[in-house]
């Protein structure tokens, strides 16, 4: 993982690990299916540990630039998507039970997938399994190119890019490509150029000191 994706993961999970004292998550599984270039389904399975009492499930996704939510559903049942500040919310009432299913729709601008990811604002529980655990579908003869989080992408033999988090990530981003070709991402490129610098920089440090002695 990148020196700078740290940063960034623990930036954009920040909000999904609130302190919203209602209850706990306990697994996401999220599906991405590329619709064409421009948009994508998304569906999303979490496994939630309610409060006693707790009946409104709290939905919400960070706004990003050039990507919008559309089209929303929670367990099968249409549901009104809020524009809060900085924040797409939905409040699901009368929710009872262990899980929940949303699904929506997000469109982008650019050549890059933005996607934003609809999340429950709750603590993550207590457990060694992985917490976020993702997949990818793209059409015939497309990959994924730079992403994030900048983790290692399991590819399947169907076609499919998968990976796992320990925490729950509020954006999933890829530069798609028509060849699976090698290449070597962005965060890639800084982090040897950082590990460059410090290596010319305890070079420079020891001469100096040399000179010094």
């Amino acid at each position: 993982m990148g020196l700078r994706s740290t940063w960034y993961i623990i930036l954009s999970t920040w909000t999904c690990l609130g302190a919203l004292a209602q209850g706990k998550t306990e697994q996401f599984d999220i599906q991405v299916q590329l619709l064409d270039h421009r948009s994508t389904r998304v569906e999303c399975t979490i496994a939630v540990a309610p409060d006693s009492g707790v009946t409104m499930l709290p939905i919400q996704a960070i706004k990003y630039e050039n990507a919008s939510i559309s089209s929303v559903t929670v367990n099968d049942q249409g549901a009104e998507l809020i524009d809060y500040n900085n924040f797409w919310k939905v409040e699901h009432y009368d929710f009872s039970g262990r899980s929940a299913k949303i699904a929506y729709e997000v469109q982008w601008e650019g050549e890059e997938a933005v996607i934003p990811v609809m999340y429950v604002p709750w603590k993550a529980a207590d457990t060694e399994e992985g917490k976020m655990k993702a997949r990818i579908l793209l059409t015939e003869g497309l990959f994924i190119g730079n992403h994030f989080p900048d983790v290692i992408l399991d590819l399947s033999s169907d076609g499919s890019y998968s990976f796992d988090l320990p925490v729950v990530t509020s954006l999933i981003k890829f530069d798609l490509r028509e060849s699976d070709d090698f290449y070597i991402s962005g965060t890639t490129v800084v982090d040897l150029v950082i590990i460059g610098l410090l290596i010319i920089l305890g070079v420079l440090g020891w001469q100096r000191r040399k000179m010094l002695i």
